[in-house]
């Protein structure tokens, strides 16, 4: 058989050995099943289908042991606008498009495969997990037209697990750690919903669903799905003769689905795991008939006490029931609620206005809660239910809003009704406005804002333009608009509104068409009344290094700092134009400063420096200047240039040059922050002995490509030198590609994104830029410009230490998605040891300083929001010698083409001395 398919090695984010396999459009099932297998014996391959339509005559089976990833073109957010364009149809009725080959339990998260952005369009069956499995992520798939006729075959589902119904509850025979997030099911099952009868009727045993759960099944996530006009959306397979399902923990939140004509979620297995259904959108189902309810969870074994919450969801069923009527029969039902210990809160049912019309005399547009089984413990509270058939009188009268079948009644044992609402008429609920709190630091106002609505999680955007906020699904945009994931830093004075919408994941956004939460009214919190402008109330000078002594012919950099009426400081200039207007010193027979607070020896005695910041003088920092050292000889320094790098070898780019006087860095431009710079440490220490010529850089650590800077290289290496990022002595390292540039003295650090750069990787693959250092203790500083970003998951900046690729030290600030964290790891061999890990830094604030010191094999890690104050983090012992040290930033995602790029700017690389 002629091979079609094209094996080329990926860079920049998949390990070293991981090969993408192309398949190509059009290409047969056998040929698919070759390639799949040939790339599934290989750990972290990548299977690309490309854009274009397949018509499956067979099943193809999907290993699924190493962690491969099958995928179509990556689109973002799938919908039904923006659906993926590998399409996948099986032309056999009877079996599926993929079936993933059972891999056994020991897997979680994607270690198994993942399967992504293909679209499965005219296929009876789309993905069959068999039995055992784990560890596999379904996710930004899109599922269409499956419409099995009537009396045409069994009518299969978008996707099944099955956990093996006939083999009891056993973990070893089941499924486990099934993940399926972020899937559109649109259009399935027309015509078995219109015609009815087989096994795709209209009820509780139709089998057409969006997701079907056999039997046993643990850690289950089905989250953040969209299902409109399928028969039913996660269906968890009712086993009442036997106990077949025993441990499922599912976590069902954030889905929304619309237009479901019998059962969106169904969970009626007896279990001692735990279910939790949160944030889901029940709406406008489809000519609801024969007990229509939307969301079933009965637990049917009193002797197990599970735990299933169903909470804060919305139930709208505004449509009229039109199927079968009769004494006995129930409809228009929200949730029914049959399990011991389960917990219905914080939800609103919404059912029509209009009079009863079905035989049964109630359930007609009504949309409430029914309750069964004598043995029911349940907890019923805080719900808000409307409509005809709910209302009986009062706004605390549950007669027809509650309702119970079977043995229930309102005594059974261990019943909690309370705080729940009725009202005769259906109306949209407003959403309370969310709460913005202002902070004022010395980075300007840390904005926060809060869910004063304390039943339900919203989802708040915001902007800080004084534009009014819109809303927008997940993937969209709309101008200025932000989605708010954590505290954020505006300048005192900045007007935010923001504006709260019920919904979150798949919700987010959403419209219902008739009733609902509608989105609150827009809170303003703006202007100089609301955040209040700091008044600079002192100024103080910092002396690189804290130095008060230098030599003639010596330099030292200094920086101000204001101190303001509401306690803060903050490095001058400010966000709010506070700025250094001048320098001066007492004597400059002594000393000169230049406009950016450079201070050249040009005598000996005392002498007092200072900055005027407008009317306001800065206290003095007095310096004593001894007489010079002895001279060490050194190359001419070679003229300014710019000096360009091709990214292919390391990406270095230089936008400034040393200045003639010894490679010294140059004196900050004014209005800039002055950075501590190489020619700080020459007034205290001896310069380092100058390389044979001045165009040759010194060799980096690690294999790394230095960054070439005019300016005469270091010697053997030694001490850790302070710098502006101007000297010869630093190289870029980046093994799964990167970049390094410098601009206006600061150090830039490019991480690509839709690849990993992660540092506790068994190799590291972080993008550092790195100086060679001696077997000697040091004591360095980095102030880290660029912010962080909570949302912005598994993303870190910081500083390493290194010996070589598999053994180093990190300390760095890192995300996590929702909160900034601060770790520290020892990685000895390529095993990662933490020393430190504090998920949720709540000092955290943009700038913020890093400061690690190594006293022989004794090393204390602190950090800093000034670079003045410093608390100690953490410390650690490390015996081994290390040879480089420097600023570092890396993404890491377990899908690696979603991984979040990274620019990271650092001021300077300060070395007490």
């Amino acid at each position: 058989m002629k091979r079609i398919w094209v094996l080329a090695v990926l860079s920049m984010g998949i390990p070293a050995q991981a090969t993408t396999y192309t398949v190509s459009a059009g290409a047969s099932a056998a040929t698919i099943q070759e390639i799949v297998n040939t790339a599934g014996s290989g750990a972290g391959n990548i299977v690309m289908f490309s854009a274009g339509s397949y018509s499956l005559s067979s099943t193809v089976r999907l290993p699924c042991s190493n962690g491969t990833v099958y995928t179509g073109p990556n689109v973002g957010v799938v919908t039904q606008a923006n659906r993926p364009v590998a399409v996948l149809t099986n032309v056999v009725t009877t079996n599926y498009a993929l079936e993933v080959n059972s891999n056994g339990t020991s897997f979680t998260g994607g270690q198994g495969c993942t399967i992504q952005y293909l679209c499965f369009s005219g296929t009876q069956g789309g993905i069959y997990i068999a039995h055992p499995a784990s560890g596999i992520v379904i996710q930004y798939n899109y599922f269409t037209l499956n419409d099995p006729p009537v009396g045409g075959g069994q009518s299969r589902e978008a996707i099944y697990l099955d956990g093996y119904q006939n083999l009891g509850p056993d973990p070893s025979t089941g499924e486990s750690y099934i993940t399926i997030v972020w899937n559109v099911f649109y259009n399935n099952c027309l015509r078995i919903n219109a015609e009815g009868g087989g096994n795709g009727n209209v009820d509780s045993g139709g089998y057409c669903a969006a997701t079907l759960v056999m039997a046993f099944n643990n850690h289950l996530v089905w989250s953040n799905n969209t299902v409109n006009l399928v028969e039913e959306g996660l269906k968890l397979v009712e086993e009442s003769s036997a106990l077949q399902q025993t441990s499922l923990n599912a976590d069902v939140e954030n889905n929304n689905l619309q237009g479901n004509s019998r059962i969106m979620i169904e969970s009626q297995q007896d279990t001692n795991g735990v279910g939790v259904y949160s944030h889901n959108a029940f709406y406008q189902p489809n000519n609801p008939n024969n007990g229509t309810f939307e969301l079933s969870i009965p637990e049917w074994t009193p002797s197990i006490s599970p735990t299933h919450i169903a909470d804060d969801n919305v139930y709208i069923g505004n449509v009229p029931i039109t199927g079968e009527t009769g004494t006995g029969a129930h409809y228009g039902i929200g949730l029914e609620l049959g399990g011991a210990g389960s917990i219905a809160t914080n939800s609103l049912y919404q059912g029509g206005n209009g009079p009863e019309t079905c035989g049964a005399g109630q359930w007609c547009t009504g949309w409430g809660i029914m309750v069964g089984g004598s043995f029911t413990s349940a907890t019923i509270s805080g719900n808000y239910l409307s409509g005809t058939d709910a209302w009986h009188g009062t706004a605390s009268d549950l007669t027809k809003a509650v309702n119970y079948e079977g043995s229930a009644t309102k005594s059974n044992a261990g019943l909690v009704l309370s705080s729940n609402t009725v009202v005769q008429t259906s109306t949209t609920i407003a959403i309370a406005p969310p709460v913005i709190s202002a902070a004022n630091g010395s980075g300007g106002s840390t904005i926060t804002i809060s869910d004063s609505d304390t039943k339900h999680g919203l989802t708040f955007f915001y902007t800080t333009d004084g534009s009014v906020p819109a809303i927008f699904p997940p993937g969209g945009a709309a101008g200025s608009t932000h989605v708010y994931t954590g505290p954020f830093t505006v300048p005192a004075g900045t007007a935010v509104k923001a504006i709260a919408s019920w919904g979150q994941g798949a919700n987010q956004g959403i419209v219902f068409p008739s009733f609902g939460y509608v989105p609150s009214s827009v809170t303003t919190l703006g202007g100089a009344s609301a955040l209040v402008r700091k008044t600079l109330v002192s100024a103080y000078l910092h002396g690189n290094g804290n130095a008060n002594t230098m030599v003639k012919g010596g330099t030292l950099q200094f920086t101000a700092y204001g101190v303001y009426s509401d306690g803060s400081v903050s490095l001058l200039p400010d966000s709010a134009g506070n700025a250094v207007t001048g320098w001066n010193t007492s004597n400059h027979a002594i000393a000169k400063v230049s406009t950016g607070g450079h201070v050249t020896a040009v005598g000996t005695g005392k002498v007092n420096v200072q900055a005027t910041i407008g009317t306001l003088q800065s206290s003095p920092w007095t310096v004593t200047i001894n007489g010079p050292l002895p001279a060490v000889s050194a190359s001419p320094a070679a003229a300014p240039t710019a000096v360009r790098v091709s990214q292919g070898t390391g990406a270095a780019v230089s936008e400034e040059s040393a200045s003639a006087a010894g490679g010294a860095a140059p004196a900050a431009a004014p209005g800039a922050a002055a950075a501590p710079d190489a020619a700080a440490a020459a007034s205290t220490e001896p310069a380092p002995a100058a390389a044979p010529t001045d165009s040759a850089p010194a060799a980096a650590p690690d294999g790394g490509v230095p960054i070439p800077i005019a300016g005469p290289a270091p010697a053997a290496p030694g001490k850790a030198l302070p710098d502006a990022f101007l000297g010869p002595f630093w190289g870029i390292v980046s093994p799964a590609g990167g970049s390094a540039s410098i601009s206006n003295s600061h150090l830039f650090i490019g991480v690509p994104g839709g690849s990993n750069h992660d540092a506790l990787l068994p190799s590291n693959q972080a993008v550092r830029v790195m100086q060679a250092i001696g077997n000697e203790n040091y004591d360095v500083a980095i102030k880290i410009d660029s912010p962080l970003f909570a949302g912005d998951a598994n993303t870190s900046q910081g500083l390493m230490v290194q010996s070589d690729s598999q053994n180093f030290i990190t300390f760095a600030l890192e995300t996590d998605g929702s909160k900034i964290g601060l770790s520290a790891h020892t990685v000895t061999g390529g095993v990662a040891t933490t020393v430190l890990q504090d998920s949720d830094l709540s000092q955290y604030q943009n700038p913020m300083y890093l400061r690690l010191t190594r006293n022989n094999s004794n090393y204390v890690a602190f950090y800093s929001t000034d670079g003045i104050s410093w608390t100690q983090a953490a410390t650690f012992t490390d015996t081994r010698i290390m040879t480089g040290i420097g600023p570092f930033a890396g993404n890491h995602n377990d899908t690696p083409a979603n991984a979040v790029p990274v620019v990271m700017s650092v001021n300077w690389f300060d070395v007490q001395q």
